[in-house]
């Protein structure tokens, strides 16, 4: 094989082009696809509420991901009366989640069950109907049902 003049140039550009990538992806992966599993919970409640977590909210977990495509993320927590009035103000009531249905604009196959599980959601699907809220838009909500027998609020937020 013989290197033309125009090899000698274009195989430091691949090169330089490849380690560009590389290092992008190293340094700007978080920033761009972020997986709520393994950071703090605290991130997860601001991307979902847009709001800091309060010095009342306890037991916060969280799971899901943030990308440029788009967020789903699960949240549990338990808080005052007064928190979640506020988090839930301006949302409507929907009908109660069904665990083999879903959520009430989500379809069952994009939950995942094993994550919801994970999070300790077993009490979600049984809740009485004044519960379950959601306000937003398609592209851009949050359903929260809340237990307040036990101050506990389940949260899911969604945005394509």
């Amino acid at each position: 094989m013989r290197l033309i003049k125009a090899d000698i140039v274009l195989i430091p550009s691949l090169v330089v082009f490849v380690g560009f990538i590389a290092y992008s992806s190293h340094w700007f992966g978080e920033a761009i696809h972020r997986k709520y599993d393994s950071r703090p919970p605290e991130l997860a409640f601001k991307e979902a509420f847009h709001w800091p977590v309060t010095a009342d909210v306890r037991g916060l977990v969280a799971a899901g991901e943030s990308s440029l495509g788009g967020s789903n993320v699960w949240l549990r927590f338990q808080a005052s009366p007064e928190t979640i009035r506020m988090l839930a103000a301006g949302a409507a009531q929907v009908a109660p989640w069904k665990r083999d249905e879903g959520m009430a604009n989500e379809p069952s196959l994009l939950i995942r069950y094993d994550v919801l599980d994970r999070l300790g959601w077993g009490s979600v699907w049984t809740l009485s109907k004044g519960d379950y809220l959601e306000r937003g838009t398609p592209e851009h909500y949050i359903q929260i049902a809340v237990d307040r027998k036990t101050s506990t609020v389940y949260a899911f937020y969604y945005n394509i």
